[in-house]
């Protein structure tokens, strides 16, 4: 089963706390299907993306170093977002809560490290490749070596199945894209950086 985030922006007016409105653009809006989605939402982010989910609060995702783990609902939550929550009761979990500063301030250059393999003949674009050998001797190696063995710098033993390493870098960022940032730097706009993110997951 799935696991869904229920996330919404708060901002503080004369000491007390208020859930933004219809402010965030919903990542579910498509401009070439008008009626379908609304283009504003309530929600800060609607997605499922379990990276962002980890990062928020160790959910779905424990490979990704968190910002926090789960706070709880705080205490002073609007009353509009506390209805949220009771709606939700025990099907609600991992309850916590982030100002837009500690979201922002949070290293999102940093990377993750994704290893994989592909056969040689895969890494050289023939993605429908099958070995066609009887039995397999595989050999792992470095991309520089597939490079050079599909060059010709290095001969390329007809017995062996070559295996090519490859590790990928990808930014935080770059794993939650979408317009989570978008919608952040909204509520910024809207309540400054102690603006606060109010967010629980369900199943």
């Amino acid at each position: 089963m799935g696991c869904d985030i229920h996330c919404y922006g708060e901002i503080k007016k004369d000491g007390k706390w208020e859930k933004v409105g219809t402010e965030f653009l919903s990542c579910y809006y498509d401009s070439e299907k008008p009626g379908v989605f609304d283009k504003y939402t309530d929600e800060l982010y609607e997605g499922r993306n379990y990276d962002l989910f980890g990062i928020l609060a160790g959910v779905r995702n424990s490979c990704l170093e968190t910002i926090d783990f789960a706070r709880g609902i705080p205490s002073d939550v609007s009353d509009e977002v506390k209805t949220h929550v009771d709606y939700w009761d025990t099907d609600g979990h991992s309850h916590s809560h982030l100002t837009v500063k500690e979201v922002l301030e949070y290293d999102w250059d940093q990377s993750y490290v994704s290893d994989n393999s592909v056969y040689l003949d895969e890494y050289a674009g023939y993605t429908e490749y099958e070995t066609s050998l009887d039995w397999v001797d595989f050999e792992y190696i470095e991309a520089s070596e597939a490079e050079k063995l599909l060059n010709g710098e290095i001969a390329r033993d007809p017995n062996k199945e070559y295996v090519v390493m490859l590790t990928e870098r990808i930014p935080y960022k770059e794993l939650v894209g979408g317009n989570f940032f978008d919608n952040i730097n909204k509520l910024k706009e809207l309540g400054g950086e102690e603006a606060r993110i109010v967010f629980w997951f369900d199943s």
